[in-house]
């Protein structure tokens, strides 16, 4: 189910569609973390406690548990992401990147005589915050109005009431 929604996100990046198979695929991923987690552990234990007849713990043993780790980690992740999951957010952040990709192209061509390549860099990373700064403010100013425009038509309810 993961996998049917990394594709249809690309395919209907707008669907509403999308944003319920998402939270779907969360739960699914989810409950098939949470068995798996627990089978790990049920055999970790079994292992370190040599109640599955293999003899006491070698260093196997402890590199597997440590190998754990990061996958848990990965896993979270995801799960964190799907049921967040925002196609409107993913938007936006589709356009930046693809603004900075842009600019970047555009300041990677051969310096002139008088730059070098770490004051490129430099007001590349500039360029990239402020535009970021630009897309936040956009939407504040945007969510502002929003408030302004529902605080107004309370005010003209509670008024006819």
């Amino acid at each position: 189910m993961v996998n049917l929604f990394l594709a249809l996100r690309v395919v209907v990046p707008k669907s509403a569609f999308v944003r319920c198979l998402a939270r779907a695929a969360a739960l699914v991923y989810i409950v098939v973390c949470v068995v798996n987690w627990s089978l790990q552990l049920i055999a970790l234990t079994a292992s370190a406690l040599s109640l599955d007849g293999l003899g006491p713990p070698t260093w196997g043993l402890l590199v597997w548990a440590l190998s754990m780790v990061p996958l848990v980690q990965d896993d979270v992740v995801l799960m964190q992401w799907l049921a967040t999951f925002d196609p409107i957010a993913e938007e936006r952040k589709a356009r930046i990147r693809e603004k900075v990709e842009a600019r970047a192209k555009q300041m990677c061509a051969a310096p002139g005589p008088h730059e070098t390549w770490e004051r490129l860099g430099k007001e590349a990373k500039r360029e990239l915050r402020a535009l970021a700064k630009r897309e936040v403010l956009q939407q504040e100013a945007a969510l502002d109005t929003l408030v302004d425009a529902l605080k107004g038509a309370k005010g003209s309810l509670n008024k006819e009431a």
